[in-house]
Protein backbone atom coordinates (compact mmCIF):
# COMPACT_ATOMS: atom_id res chain seq x y z
CA UNK A 1 0.00 0.00 0.00
CA UNK A 2 2.87 2.73 0.84
CA UNK A 3 4.16 2.07 -2.90
CA UNK A 4 1.13 3.18 -4.23
CA UNK A 5 0.83 6.52 -3.09
CA UNK A 6 4.81 6.75 -3.77
CA UNK A 7 3.81 5.54 -7.58
CA UNK A 8 1.05 8.34 -7.46
CA UNK A 9 3.37 10.98 -5.93
CA UNK A 10 5.96 10.19 -8.73
CA UNK A 11 3.17 10.29 -10.91
CA UNK A 12 1.68 13.43 -10.51
CA UNK A 13 5.22 15.30 -9.73
CA UNK A 14 6.50 13.71 -12.82
CA UNK A 15 3.64 14.93 -14.83
CA UNK A 16 3.68 18.99 -13.00
CA UNK A 17 7.79 18.89 -14.03
CA UNK A 18 6.88 17.96 -18.07
CA UNK A 19 3.85 20.67 -18.04
CA UNK A 20 6.87 23.15 -16.13
CA UNK A 21 8.91 22.29 -19.02
CA UNK A 22 6.47 23.30 -22.27
CA UNK A 23 6.27 26.09 -21.12
CA UNK A 24 9.36 27.45 -21.45
CA UNK A 25 10.69 25.73 -24.52
CA UNK A 26 10.47 25.49 -28.19
CA UNK A 27 7.43 24.51 -29.85
CA UNK A 28 7.42 20.73 -31.19
CA UNK A 29 9.09 21.26 -34.38
CA UNK A 30 12.03 23.64 -32.94
CA UNK A 31 13.12 21.70 -30.18
CA UNK A 32 16.92 20.80 -29.77
CA UNK A 33 18.05 17.27 -29.52
CA UNK A 34 19.05 18.20 -25.62
CA UNK A 35 15.25 19.26 -24.71
CA UNK A 36 13.86 16.05 -26.75
CA UNK A 37 15.72 13.95 -24.15
CA UNK A 38 14.91 16.11 -21.24
CA UNK A 39 11.00 15.35 -21.95
CA UNK A 40 12.02 11.76 -22.76
CA UNK A 41 13.17 11.65 -19.18
CA UNK A 42 9.45 12.97 -17.91
CA UNK A 43 7.36 11.22 -20.08
CA UNK A 44 9.20 7.89 -19.47
CA UNK A 45 8.71 8.75 -15.76
CA UNK A 46 5.04 9.08 -16.33
CA UNK A 47 4.24 6.04 -18.36
CA UNK A 48 6.36 3.55 -15.81
CA UNK A 49 4.80 5.49 -12.49
CA UNK A 50 1.48 4.34 -13.88
CA UNK A 51 2.21 1.19 -14.76
CA UNK A 52 3.57 0.98 -11.05
CA UNK A 53 0.83 2.10 -9.72
CA UNK A 54 -1.32 -1.00 -10.99
CA UNK A 55 1.56 -3.73 -10.21
CA UNK A 56 1.59 -2.45 -6.73
CA UNK A 57 -2.00 -3.10 -6.46
CA UNK A 58 -1.74 -6.49 -7.44
CA UNK A 59 -0.49 -9.42 -4.81
CA UNK A 60 3.37 -8.58 -3.76
CA UNK A 61 4.29 -12.63 -5.03
CA UNK A 62 3.19 -11.51 -8.58
CA UNK A 63 4.04 -7.99 -9.08
CA UNK A 64 7.64 -8.20 -6.89
CA UNK A 65 9.24 -9.25 -10.25
CA UNK A 66 7.40 -6.81 -12.27
CA UNK A 67 7.76 -3.63 -9.83
CA UNK A 68 11.38 -3.83 -9.93
CA UNK A 69 12.55 -3.02 -13.66
CA UNK A 70 10.41 0.21 -13.12
CA UNK A 71 11.63 1.52 -10.74
CA UNK A 72 14.90 0.60 -11.92
CA UNK A 73 14.01 2.73 -14.95
CA UNK A 74 12.96 5.48 -13.67
CA UNK A 75 15.71 5.66 -11.27
CA UNK A 76 18.10 5.18 -14.00
CA UNK A 77 16.56 8.36 -16.18
CA UNK A 78 16.01 10.83 -13.47
CA UNK A 79 19.74 10.34 -12.70
CA UNK A 80 20.24 10.87 -16.47
CA UNK A 81 18.07 13.84 -16.55
CA UNK A 82 17.99 15.32 -13.03
CA UNK A 83 21.68 16.78 -13.83
CA UNK A 84 20.66 18.34 -17.52
CA UNK A 85 17.13 20.01 -15.69
CA UNK A 86 19.69 21.87 -13.26
CA UNK A 87 21.94 22.69 -15.54
CA UNK A 88 22.20 26.76 -15.25
CA UNK A 89 23.97 26.80 -18.95
CA UNK A 90 20.16 25.87 -20.17
CA UNK A 91 18.50 27.92 -17.97
CA UNK A 92 15.27 25.33 -17.96
CA UNK A 93 15.41 25.62 -13.83
CA UNK A 94 18.16 27.29 -13.01
CA UNK A 95 20.13 30.35 -14.44
CA UNK A 96 23.84 31.72 -14.40
CA UNK A 97 24.71 30.55 -10.53
CA UNK A 98 22.47 28.19 -9.91
CA UNK A 99 19.73 30.68 -8.81
CA UNK A 100 16.23 28.91 -9.43
CA UNK A 101 14.35 30.99 -12.21
CA UNK A 102 11.46 27.70 -12.56
CA UNK A 103 10.31 26.74 -9.43
CA UNK A 104 7.83 24.05 -10.38
CA UNK A 105 10.45 22.19 -12.76
CA UNK A 106 13.41 22.47 -9.95
CA UNK A 107 11.38 20.85 -7.14
CA UNK A 108 9.30 18.54 -8.61
CA UNK A 109 12.08 17.20 -10.53
CA UNK A 110 13.63 17.12 -7.48
CA UNK A 111 11.02 15.76 -5.75
CA UNK A 112 10.64 12.71 -8.55
CA UNK A 113 14.09 12.00 -8.07
CA UNK A 114 13.59 11.46 -4.26
CA UNK A 115 10.71 9.37 -4.68
CA UNK A 116 12.42 6.89 -6.83
CA UNK A 117 15.15 6.44 -3.93
CA UNK A 118 12.35 5.83 -1.61
CA UNK A 119 10.40 3.51 -4.19
CA UNK A 120 13.77 1.51 -4.21
CA UNK A 121 14.07 1.24 -0.29
CA UNK A 122 10.89 0.40 -0.27
CA UNK A 123 10.76 -2.62 -2.55
CA UNK A 124 14.17 -3.87 -1.01
CA UNK A 125 12.91 -3.77 2.48
CA UNK A 126 9.97 -5.74 1.29
CA UNK A 127 11.18 -8.62 -0.61
CA UNK A 128 14.76 -8.83 0.93
CA UNK A 129 13.54 -8.59 4.32
CA UNK A 130 15.96 -6.11 5.34
CA UNK A 131 14.21 -4.40 8.78
CA UNK A 132 17.63 -4.21 10.68
CA UNK A 133 19.37 -2.02 7.75
CA UNK A 134 18.24 1.24 9.28
CA UNK A 135 20.81 3.36 7.17
CA UNK A 136 20.21 1.82 3.57
CA UNK A 137 17.82 4.10 2.02
CA UNK A 138 19.91 7.20 3.79
CA UNK A 139 22.80 6.01 2.04
CA UNK A 140 21.05 5.67 -1.05
CA UNK A 141 20.38 9.38 -0.76
CA UNK A 142 24.00 10.85 0.53
CA UNK A 143 25.23 9.15 -2.53
CA UNK A 144 22.93 10.38 -4.89
CA UNK A 145 22.77 14.06 -3.31
CA UNK A 146 26.92 13.69 -3.59
CA UNK A 147 26.54 12.78 -7.14
CA UNK A 148 24.23 15.71 -7.94
CA UNK A 149 27.04 17.82 -6.83
CA UNK A 150 29.46 16.45 -8.93
CA UNK A 151 27.63 16.45 -12.10
CA UNK A 152 26.25 20.43 -11.12
CA UNK A 153 29.42 21.61 -10.33
CA UNK A 154 31.26 19.90 -12.94
CA UNK A 155 28.70 21.20 -15.57
CA UNK A 156 28.74 24.57 -14.39
CA UNK A 157 32.70 25.29 -14.48
CA UNK A 158 33.66 23.29 -17.39
CA UNK A 159 33.80 26.02 -19.85
CA UNK A 160 34.77 28.64 -17.27
CA UNK A 161 38.14 27.19 -15.59
CA UNK A 162 39.87 25.80 -18.48
CA UNK A 163 40.70 29.33 -19.88
CA UNK A 164 43.37 30.99 -17.97
CA UNK A 165 42.25 34.05 -19.37
CA UNK A 166 39.22 34.85 -17.45
CA UNK A 167 39.30 31.96 -14.81
CA UNK A 168 38.99 32.62 -10.97
CA UNK A 169 42.08 30.64 -9.36
CA UNK A 170 40.05 31.05 -6.28
CA UNK A 171 36.85 30.06 -7.45
CA UNK A 172 38.20 27.18 -9.77
CA UNK A 173 39.85 25.35 -6.34
CA UNK A 174 36.55 25.35 -4.61
CA UNK A 175 34.77 23.81 -7.87
CA UNK A 176 37.18 21.16 -8.32
CA UNK A 177 37.23 20.68 -4.67
CA UNK A 178 33.64 19.71 -4.95
CA UNK A 179 33.42 17.78 -7.83
CA UNK A 180 36.18 15.77 -6.03
CA UNK A 181 34.08 15.56 -2.95
CA UNK A 182 31.27 14.79 -4.69
CA UNK A 183 32.19 12.00 -6.80
CA UNK A 184 34.22 10.12 -4.10
CA UNK A 185 31.53 10.53 -1.04
CA UNK A 186 29.03 9.04 -4.27
CA UNK A 187 31.06 6.37 -4.55
CA UNK A 188 32.12 5.47 -1.25
CA UNK A 189 28.20 5.75 0.09
CA UNK A 190 26.45 3.34 -3.34
CA UNK A 191 29.32 1.36 -2.15
CA UNK A 192 27.76 0.30 1.19
CA UNK A 193 24.37 0.77 -0.31
CA UNK A 194 25.22 -3.01 -1.64
CA UNK A 195 26.83 -4.18 1.20
CA UNK A 196 23.52 -4.06 2.98
CA UNK A 197 24.29 -5.86 6.20
CA UNK A 198 27.93 -4.05 6.52
CA UNK A 199 28.75 -3.89 10.48
CA UNK A 200 27.85 -0.84 12.23
CA UNK A 201 31.97 0.19 13.11
CA UNK A 202 32.81 0.25 9.72
CA UNK A 203 29.45 2.50 8.55
CA UNK A 204 30.45 4.66 11.48
CA UNK A 205 33.69 4.88 10.40
CA UNK A 206 32.64 5.68 6.57
CA UNK A 207 30.13 8.14 8.25
CA UNK A 208 32.89 9.73 10.30
CA UNK A 209 34.98 10.55 7.42
CA UNK A 210 32.04 11.95 4.86
CA UNK A 211 30.62 13.91 7.69
CA UNK A 212 33.77 15.66 8.81
CA UNK A 213 34.68 16.28 4.71
CA UNK A 214 31.06 17.71 4.49
CA UNK A 215 31.99 19.68 7.18
CA UNK A 216 34.65 21.15 5.50
CA UNK A 217 32.82 21.23 2.21
CA UNK A 218 29.44 23.54 3.14
CA UNK A 219 32.19 25.97 4.60
CA UNK A 220 33.99 25.83 1.00
CA UNK A 221 31.17 25.25 -1.17
CA UNK A 222 28.71 27.38 0.31
CA UNK A 223 30.92 30.18 1.27
CA UNK A 224 32.58 32.69 -0.34
CA UNK A 225 33.42 32.32 -3.65
CA UNK A 226 32.51 28.68 -3.70
CA UNK A 227 30.00 27.88 -6.44
CA UNK A 228 27.13 26.44 -3.93
CA UNK A 229 26.60 30.16 -2.27
CA UNK A 230 23.71 30.80 -4.23
CA UNK A 231 20.00 29.14 -3.56
CA UNK A 232 19.91 26.19 -5.96
CA UNK A 233 21.01 22.18 -6.62
CA UNK A 234 24.54 22.86 -5.06
CA UNK A 235 23.71 24.73 -2.38
CA UNK A 236 20.66 21.73 -1.31
CA UNK A 237 22.82 18.95 -2.21
CA UNK A 238 25.58 20.28 -0.63
CA UNK A 239 23.70 20.93 3.04
CA UNK A 240 21.80 17.38 1.94
CA UNK A 241 25.07 15.39 2.20
CA UNK A 242 26.11 17.24 5.52
CA UNK A 243 23.26 16.29 7.48
CA UNK A 244 22.93 12.70 6.48
CA UNK A 245 25.96 11.62 6.67
CA UNK A 246 25.98 12.94 10.44
CA UNK A 247 22.45 11.31 10.60
CA UNK A 248 24.43 8.35 9.69
CA UNK A 249 26.86 8.57 11.85
CA UNK A 250 24.41 9.36 14.98
CA UNK A 251 22.79 6.01 14.15
CA UNK A 252 25.72 3.82 13.23
CA UNK A 253 27.36 5.19 16.96
CA UNK A 254 23.84 4.24 18.44
CA UNK A 255 23.63 0.58 17.16
CA UNK A 256 27.43 0.11 18.96
CA UNK A 257 26.65 1.70 22.01
CA UNK A 258 23.11 -0.26 22.29
CA UNK A 259 23.72 -3.65 20.76
CA UNK A 260 20.83 -5.43 22.83
CA UNK A 261 18.18 -3.66 21.07
CA UNK A 262 19.07 -5.09 17.94
CA UNK A 263 19.36 -8.41 20.04
CA UNK A 264 16.02 -7.66 20.45
CA UNK A 265 14.46 -6.81 17.23
CA UNK A 266 15.56 -10.36 16.52
CA UNK A 267 14.62 -12.33 19.26
CA UNK A 268 11.35 -10.88 19.04
CA UNK A 269 11.20 -12.11 15.13
CA UNK A 270 12.12 -15.00 16.63
CA UNK A 271 9.16 -15.50 19.21
CA UNK A 272 6.62 -14.88 16.05
CA UNK A 273 8.00 -17.14 14.62
CA UNK A 274 7.74 -19.93 17.08
CA UNK A 275 3.97 -18.65 17.34
CA UNK A 276 3.21 -19.10 13.92
CA UNK A 277 4.45 -22.89 15.10
CA UNK A 278 2.33 -23.24 18.04
CA UNK A 279 -0.68 -24.38 16.78
CA UNK A 280 0.68 -27.37 14.65
CA UNK A 281 2.64 -28.31 18.45
CA UNK A 282 -1.25 -27.73 19.83
CA UNK A 283 -2.95 -30.09 17.54
CA UNK A 284 0.34 -33.06 17.94
CA UNK A 285 -0.93 -32.49 21.88
CA UNK A 286 -4.20 -33.14 21.26
CA UNK A 287 -3.61 -35.97 19.66
CA UNK A 288 -1.71 -37.59 21.82
CA UNK A 289 -3.89 -37.31 24.95
CA UNK A 290 -6.88 -38.28 22.68
CA UNK A 291 -4.68 -41.63 21.88
CA UNK A 292 -3.62 -41.99 25.79
CA UNK A 293 -7.86 -41.93 26.67
CA UNK A 294 -8.50 -44.49 24.15
CA UNK A 295 -5.53 -47.28 25.48
CA UNK A 296 -6.61 -46.35 28.83
CA UNK A 297 -10.60 -47.26 27.90
CA UNK A 298 -8.97 -50.69 26.06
Amino acid sequence: MQRVKLWSFLFTSSIVSLVSLLSIIAPDGERDSFEKWILSVMSISIIFSFFGMLLSMMPPDDAAKLELPCIAIVFGFWCAGLPGVLNPDRELASGNGGSIINANLYFFSWTSMLITILLIGSWVKQNNGDDSSKTGLAWMLLGTASLVVMSSVSSQFSDYCPDEAIRNEAECRRAKFAVWLGATSGVMSLALVGLRKAPAHCQAIVALLLAVSWACGVSYITFGSGPGTQIGDVYFATWTCLFVSISILVTAINELLHPEEKEEENSDSDDDGKDEEDPDENDDDKKDDEKEETEEKE
